[in-house]
């Protein structure tokens, strides 16, 4: 049983985490709860089947519950991915043009601050 509350929980979790972005939280908070509740209840119903069924008759009671929760967990998808766009040989760059593409971001990102420095320093002087 506890290897089948796992497959169960973790694949619960995970989906949820994966599927919401906005409200993640809240998500999460009613995924977990159901488990919670979940367990609430079969504890509950635990000892009425003993009184009807027995011990053997719980037991697998209990186990076939789990197995068919285990069952819906596994048909959990994941999210779907965007496809792959085919890159021509001339949309591929080399790793030199990209070193050299993002040394020049970093260039034109000093200039830009030393830009402002000198923006922020001409604003002091002409006050004083």
């Amino acid at each position: 049983m506890g290897v089948g509350f796992g497959g169960i929980y973790l694949p619960a979790i995970v989906s949820v985490a994966t599927w919401f972005d906005k409200r993640r939280a809240l998500a999460m908070g009613i995924a977990v709860c159901g488990s919670g509740i979940g367990i609430f209840a079969l504890s509950n119903l635990i000892p009425i089947f003993m009184e009807e069924y027995g011990l053997h008759g719980t037991l697998l009671l209990e186990g076939a519950i789990v197995f068919n929760a285990l069952i819906f967990s596994a048909l959990l998808r994941p999210l779907p991915t965007r496809k792959a766009v085919k890159a021509d040989k001339s949309d591929r760059r080399s790793s030199v043009e990209l070193e050299n593409l993002d040394s020049k971001h970093a260039i034109a990102r000093k200039e830009a601050e030393a830009a402002a420095a000198r923006a922020a320093e001409s604003k002091v002087s002409h006050k004083v």
